[in-house]
């Protein structure tokens, strides 16, 4: 019983902080000052943060994740999934990255269903980061003329990866929560 009721509040507190934190983080950009919330990720953020860059008006977005690596280097990371929503982006995005000669992984992620998503290392450069950011919005959404970019951003599993900065990082909240539970 005892584990359970510790359980329940850590998960209310995490979802706490999850929502404190978006809020506190939510703030409107253009694409030429998204430089900002990408270098406050990558040096105030800890491991396992992330922020999501939505544009205003279509709700279309890229989440970007800091990510520490073997050297214990601070790095940030562009995911985008292949979700019903984004196949079509998914595949264009795919092509785009391929014609530029631009590294990119895809892995395939989840507990139940897997699903996969493309992954852009852009190692610890917030200008490369911001560009692809950009190219992405541009090219791929097609996001034209006076777009204004929310960005929202979480720390939540950052209490799991402050902790184990391990190359086997989970890359899911449910991944996060387990990771965290287990330290215990």
């Amino acid at each position: 019983m005892d584990v359970i009721v510790v359980v329940l509040i850590s998960l209310i507190l995490l979802a706490a902080a999850w929502i404190w934190a978006g809020q506190k983080l939510q703030h409107a950009y253009t694409l030429e000052g998204l430089e900002t919330p990408i270098s406050l990720l990558l040096k105030k953020g800890l491991g396992g943060a992330f922020i999501v860059i939505t544009e205003e008006k279509t709700n279309l977005w890229i989440q970007l994740r800091k990510y520490f690596n073997a050297n214990e280097e601070a790095a940030i990371e562009i995911a985008f999934p292949n979700a019903p929503w984004s196949f079509f982006y998914f595949e264009k995005l795919r092509q785009y990255l391929l014609d530029k000669n631009i590294f990119f992984e895809i892995h395939k992620e989840g507990q139940k269903e897997k699903m996969e998503f493309l992954y852009i290392d852009c190692k610890s450069d917030v200008e490369k980061a911001k560009q692809l950011v950009s190219e992405i919005f541009v090219h791929i959404f097609e996001i034209t003329g006076e777009a204004n970019f929310n960005v929202k951003g979480s720390a939540v599993t950052a209490f799991a990866f402050d902790i184990d900065r391990s190359e086997h990082q989970p890359k899911t909240i449910n991944d996060t929560l387990k990771a965290f539970f287990k330290k215990k």
